[in-house]
């Protein structure tokens, strides 16, 4: 397992970069992702942050947990797979929620209030601490890992639908490529994803899923 500190670095200094992402936001009905626009995506964005801090405030659950980061996706993906679009309108109405009523203005505050919270709520807190997730009871460590995937994946993605650069911390991309990988390889996919990445075949969305 990587480090329990640089899993927890690596969360904040991604959710850290986040405020200056959203600011000068404007027309937030303009399409971003999918259905999604720009004021869903940062909604969803919004999400991989203030989790933790909801999480963490809750009473750790019994039961063993997930294995680990990559399980958790792949149950995800797994509940998708049954239901996508059950599944894909519960994301979109978390995603709407998070953020209904705010001013687009208010963005980059409520970025830096989310990360700040998140910050004091993982404050001497053991890596094996369990919180219950959508997909069961998660060690902190391995969810802050796919809070880390989402913020990257999806800072990418509010970037892309903006037109503005922004480059993600390099820890995060590296461990964002690993999550993948295993989620890949876990799914049988790994093979696919591997020729993809070098160019050989066309990129499979089975061997890399869009995460919502």
């Amino acid at each position: 397992m990587t480090s329990w500190p640089r899993i927890h670095d690596t969360f904040l200094e991604v959710v850290d970069a986040l405020p200056a992402l959203v600011e000068g936001l404007d027309d937030v009905d303009r399409p971003a992702l999918g259905e999604w626009n720009l004021r869903d995506l940062v909604g969803h964005l919004y999400r991989a942050v203030e989790t933790v801090t909801e999480y963490l405030a809750a009473p750790e659950p019994t039961g063993a947990p997930l294995e680990g980061a990559a399980e958790y996706l792949v149950a995800y993906l797994e509940a998708r797979d049954r239901d996508p679009d059950a599944v894909a309108a519960q994301i979109t109405a978390r995603a709407r929620d998070e953020l209904a009523g705010i001013s687009p203005a208010a963005y980059p505050r409520r970025f830096l209030e989310a990360a700040a919270a998140a910050r004091a709520a993982l404050q001497g807190i053991p890596w094996d601490r369990k919180v219950a997730s959508r997909m069961g009871p998660i060690r902190i460590a391995d969810y802050l890992r796919t809070r880390s995937f989402e913020a990257t994946v999806h800072g990418l993605d509010l970037a892309r639908a903006r037109g503005t650069p922004w480059r993600p911390p390099d820890d995060a991309v590296a461990d964002a490529l690993v999550l993948l990988t295993e989620v890949a390889r876990r799914r049988g996919l790994g093979p696919d994803l591997l020729l993809a990445l070098v160019g050989r075949t066309p990129v499979d969305p089975r061997a890399i899923p869009v995460l919502g």
